[in-house]
């Protein structure tokens, strides 16, 4: 393994936006084992005010999700921020919309964990 880029990903910190907490519980865990600080929340309005506190690299967002939605959320970011914002939705024609309204990335769900690493680590390397 090796450590240092370990120690590089443990600085970074995600925010993870997910209302299926099975899955939110999942991808926390899979981020975390690569070496990722992760905050686990489960709705888009939760997300935006720890957002808004700061320290934050990269947000990893569902797009349908009670609590406030993952467009709002991405709406909200983008007024103030350029961070990349990787959207996660069981919905593909999703894809236009998001990637024009800013999203870095947009996956499909059930997104294969390698998937969800590989693009996580090409916005954070």
């Amino acid at each position: 393994m090796n450590t240092s880029k370990t120690s590089e990903a443990s600085k970074r910190k995600i925010l993870l936006v997910e209302d299926e907490e099975a899955l939110r519980e999942l991808y926390t865990i899979f981020l975390e084992r690569s070496g990722y600080v992760v905050v686990p929340v489960a709705g888009g309005h939760e997300a935006y005010e720890l957002f808004k506190m700061g320290d934050i690299d990269l947000v990893v967002s569902d797009i349908k999700m009670p609590g406030g939605d993952g467009i709002e959320l991405l709406s909200k970011i983008r007024e103030t921020s350029d961070i990349p914002v990787i959207m996660v939705t069981g919905y593909a024609e999703e894809e236009g919309r998001v990637i024009e309204m800013g999203a870095s990335a947009l996956l499909t769900k059930p997104t294969p964990f390698a998937e969800l690493i590989s693009q996580v680590s090409s916005f954070l390397s």
